[in-house]
């Protein structure tokens, strides 16, 4: 693990009373990945809609998520290539099936931020497994979301 740091941002707009992965971290095989933070900010309409619930997931397929490529390396001056796939959800269709929660779950009013820190420290996503955010609401929305990582 040569320690380079990245992170990526995802905006996403949600449907409501559906389980959705925002991100889902795909660690390349024989490699592992650290998630820091994640930085969650939906952006609700009204005072009164219901809180958000999040989920940190093991998920064992990819569903209907596709490649999203788009990261920003904490050091330029490194030239060393990022091997984690990030994958993302443009539109509605399967979901990942998942396995087993990892960091927990928590949950946060729609017109809220949240930095979220892992109360135990990163958390490791082994070689091939896959993590993903999964964001629950009775409500529709959008959100942007930036997952802070290391590699």
């Amino acid at each position: 693990m040569a320690r380079l740091g990245y992170n990526v941002r995802v905006t996403a707009q949600t449907p409501s009373a559906t389980p959705w992965t925002l991100l889902q971290i795909l660690a390349a095989t024989n490699t592992r990945c650290m998630l820091h933070a994640l930085e969650i900010m939906p952006k609700g309409v009204a005072g009164t809609d219901p809180p958000v619930i999040f989920e940190l997931q093991i998920q064992s397929t990819a569903g209907n998520l596709t490649s999203y490529v788009t990261d920003i390396t904490d050091d330029v001056g490194v030239s060393e290539t990022r091997q984690t796939t990030f994958l993302t959800k443009p539109s509605a269709g399967a979901e990942p099936t998942k396995t087993d929660i990892r960091g927990g779950v928590f949950s946060l009013h729609p017109q809220g931020s949240r930095t979220y820190i892992p109360p135990m420290g990163p958390i490791p996503i082994l070689g091939g497994e896959r993590l993903g955010v999964v964001w629950n609401s009775a409500t529709y929305s959008a959100i942007e979301l930036c997952a802070w990582m290391t590699e």
